[in-house]
């Protein structure tokens, strides 16, 4: 039922990490929108009423993923959306503070397809 798919928000400054996490969302249901950055995520947001998981990059130009997740986290309607981080640095350092600053999972890069799935 079309009512029961699940929004993301990819935010990542690779197309091709988009592209291929669109492709594995999609046919299991997800409606998908991408932003290439921090700023770009914030605007969509701004427009939108909702989405049920936003997938953050960390290492991006102009705003990075943790900047834009504190900024994610003082908009009242993103105050409890899912927001996971999808990263090839698995510094434990860096995972502590996208924790501190809000997200609710950190993934690393290449990302396991079920294990992103389960976070849903």
């Amino acid at each position: 039922m079309a009512t029961d798919k699940k929004t993301v928000l990819i935010v990542d400054d690779e197309q091709s990490n988009i592209f291929a996490l669109s492709a594995v969302l999609i046919p299991r249901g997800f409606t998908c929108t991408a932003a290439l950055n921090g700023e770009q995520c914030l605007n969509i947001l701004s427009e939108r009423t909702a989405f049920d998981i936003i997938l953050m990059d960390i290492m991006m130009p102009f705003m990075d993923g943790i900047e834009t997740i504190q900024m994610i986290r003082e908009l009242p309607q993103y105050k409890n959306t899912k927001i996971i981080v999808i990263t090839a640095d698995d510094n434990p350092a860096l995972r502590l503070r996208s924790m501190a600053v809000g997200a609710n999972g950190f993934l690393n890069k290449p990302i396991d397809v079920d294990k992103l799935v389960a976070l849903f």
